[in-house]
């Protein structure tokens, strides 16, 4: 058994009111999927279907072993071509933006107002649920009194039975249309394209049967990511692909059914000059002098970033829990929650809301405690701007549907970056690595 020291544990907890860090442990997760062999043998298909062609591949393995994923060289083609064609067929759509480029802490954030996205068809009516008693106060930080966190508690659980019934009564990649599909990964995964993109050939990986968003990725989950980030790597002209997960009730995540979102980067740029400065954030936080850290300097919230180059999907997989379980003590170290005194498990439902996000060289994971901000002045006067903000902004994006909030954002940039400092745990109240 894998045993950690957690801060409640041992009541060596953060204190936001006097600001003093106090040290803590860290042992690695274990590697829950020591298998050995090879995966089997695959061909890779193409095949007409319906007029297009659509990517498959066939495999065969032991009953011993588990199946791999083959690299998909051609799939940034691929990807691009099915976006063509559905967008002629009028089978997604696809929002023109305006996009500007603000600096917060010394990093560059693109802005992009979507107009057309404030008349984004709602999805159907769910099921009616019980309606949770009224909420226990907070402060802005989620810490509760020792009385009432079995309230918090009671009200968490019809938030969130809630929320599943709203997503499961409209999983969209349950039956996918056709014309949307793009490949079959693998034995338990395939790739459709967004039908409601901000960016173009914005595509997203499912897994075949249902799996839950709010539960832990898996092992076959990484394998196929990987396979699509090194095909859009082994790509001529390209500038790779950002990859990303929505997972909890904060997260920003809208379906049940387990996906991770795709976006070519090069795609990320339209609409900016040659001349930008914007980057991929989460490529920005490679950590040189340890194996792990949280990054602090200069973002506004606390992130755990790994360089992951080369990493197969077994290191990936034993990476990202080891990263969750960190992910977890930073939560922890504010939220002084009674859940964080027990260590946590390392497969099912995830314990926190979080954004994680992947590039070629990189895994970042964002513990998040609120799932939108509200703008406020420097003086704490609202100013009428409610964002949401999923796993994008690990890519330093931020989306904004009204043009109101888009020109009061503009004027008001440290608005913006005080608001980000409230999705998770501000940067401020985390000033260092965490000892190992």
């Amino acid at each position: 058994m894998v045993r950690m020291s957690y801060p409640c544990r041992h009541r060596t907890l953060w204190n936001p009111c006097t600001q003093v860090p106090r040290p803590l442990s860290f042992s690695p997760a274990p590697d829950t999927n020591n298998l050995s062999g090879q995966a089997g043998s695959y061909r890779q298909l193409v095949t007409p279907l319906f007029g297009r062609h659509r990517l498959s591949l066939q495999y065969t393995f032991s009953r011993d072993k588990m199946p791999g994923i083959l690299p998909i060289n051609d799939l940034p083609r691929l990807v691009s071509a099915a976006f063509s064609r559905a967008l002629a067929q009028k089978e997604l759509t696809f929002y023109s933006t305006e996009v500007t480029v603000l600096t917060l802490g010394g990093v560059p954030f693109q802005v992009r107002f979507a107009p057309g996205l404030s008349r984004k068809p709602e999805p159907g009516a769910a099921p009616a649920a019980p309606q949770p008693p009224a909420q226990a106060e907070t402060n802005p930080y989620g810490i509760l009194k020792a009385d009432e966190y079995l309230v918090e508690e009671v009200n968490r659980q019809h938030r969130l039975e809630a929320r599943k019934a709203r997503m499961l009564a409209n999983d969209v990649f349950k039956n996918p249309p056709e014309a949307l599909r793009i490949a079959d990964l693998g034995p338990s995964h395939y790739l459709v394209l967004n039908k409601f993109a901000i960016a173009a050939e914005h595509f997203i990986l499912a897994t075949n049967e249902f799996k839950d968003q709010d539960h832990l990725l898996e092992k076959d989950d990484f394998a196929a990511i990987r396979a699509c980030i090194d095909a859009y790597d082994n790509a001529d002209g390209g500038d790779g692909l950002f990859t990303f997960f929505n997972s909890g009730e904060f997260s920003g995540a809208s379906q049940a059914h387990r996906h991770v979102q795709m976006i070519p980067i090069s795609r990320m740029k339209d609409g900016l000059g040659s001349d930008s400065p914007w980057s991929v954030v989460a490529d920005m936080l490679t950590v040189k002098d340890k194996q792990f850290g949280t990054i602090t300097a200069h973002l506004p919230f606390t992130v755990v970033a790994r360089n992951t180059s080369g990493m197969d999907a077994d290191e990936l997989h034993r990476t990202y829990l080891d990263m969750y379980q960190k992910g977890c003590m930073v939560e922890a170290t504010v939220t002084l929650h009674p859940k964080h005194e027990i260590e946590p498990r390392l497969e099912g439902p995830s314990r926190i809301s979080y954004n994680l996000a992947m590039t070629k060289d990189t895994m970042v994971l964002l513990p998040r405690l609120s799932d939108k901000i509200h703008l406020q002045d420097a003086e704490g006067k609202p100013l009428g701007v409610k964002l949401s903000v999923n796993g994008t902004i690990l890519a330093g994006t931020v989306l904004v549907k009204e043009e109101h909030d888009y020109r009061v954002i503009q004027k008001f940039p440290r608005a913006l970056k005080r608001g980000l400092e409230r999705i998770g745990v501000p940067s401020y109240l985390y000033p260092g690595p965490l000892s190992l």
